[in-house]
């Protein structure tokens, strides 16, 4: 009865979060990458992940997981279409395992301009640095272009803990106004209602007009994992947070389910 239940749940689970989808979602992962690579596979959306530095190591998926380290292979996908004067967000859920030292830290993450995944250049940049946080710490902070100065969050993080990461980067509009908001575990599906980690705008020519792909970067010191990637139109998509009216709908399914179940064994 026990493999039989577990189908049911799963059905009614699938069945719930595809009738409460948005589709806004422009590139996800890693659940569904092999083990392996990450370069050659494919996102759920259908996008290819490319090589835009051939240092090793190689980035590589494990149980929808991509483990990134001090230095080695970078990869881009990309959204499968550029976008300009609008915001564009990206979140996954990140661990970290060491971060760079210095003030100015590094970057890990970012979103870049072009649509093929690859000779980017960055638009919105997600850093970690370790420096003037205690020790075992880390903080987290973004960067606007090449020509924007990052800035970091006062509140520091521990290694070894998961947070969701969502960055909301707004490229630069008609008056070359470029920023970006950083959220750490967000609770509301609604931008507004979320504290800020850092935030910050710059006017001038520091931010891009065009945003078309999303990258992993392995340098400068940085290591950790990131599992459960959303690059999205909507804050809602990228924080991934399960909907109230889902959970509803997902346990009246299943204990319906259930209960069809029990008879039928009854009855058999």
């Amino acid at each position: 009865m026990k493999v039989y239940t577990r189908s049911f749940i799963a059905f009614a689970l699938a069945s719930t979060l595809t009738a409460t989808s948005h589709g806004t979602t422009l590139v996800s992962g890693f659940e569904s990458n092999a083990d392996g690579a990450l370069v050659g596979q494919l996102s759920p959306e259908g996008q290819t992940w490319v090589e835009s530095d051939a240092t090793t190591p190689i980035l590589n998926v494990s149980s929808g997981e991509v483990s990134f380290g001090a230095t080695g292979q970078d990869a881009s996908v990309s959204l499968g279409s550029s976008f300009s004067d609008t915001t564009i967000y990206f979140g996954f859920t990140l661990t970290m395992t060491a971060a760079n030292a210095n003030a100015g830290g590094d970057f890990f993450a970012s979103l870049g301009s072009s649509t093929t995944g690859s000779g980017s250049v960055t638009a919105a940049r997600l850093y970690a640095t370790s420096s003037g946080a205690t020790t075992g710490d880390y903080f987290l902070g973004g960067r606007t272009a090449a020509l924007g100065g990052q800035t970091f969050g006062t509140g520091e993080l521990d290694y070894g803990t998961p947070y969701r990461v969502v960055m909301a980067y707004t490229a630069a509009d008609g008056t070359g106004t470029a920023g970006y908001n950083i959220y750490l575990d967000p609770t509301s599906e609604i931008e507004g209602n979320n504290i800020t980690y850092v935030s910050y705008t710059r006017t001038g020519s520091t931010g891009l007009n065009d945003v078309g792909s999303f990258s992993i970067r392995q340098i400068g010191g940085n290591a950790g994992g990131i599992s459960d990637l959303v690059v999205a139109t909507t804050f809602e998509e990228a924080a991934a947070i399960p909907e109230v009216s889902t959970l509803s709908a997902f346990l009246g399914v299943s204990a319906l389910s259930l209960a069809i179940l029990r008879r039928r064994c009854k009855n058999s």
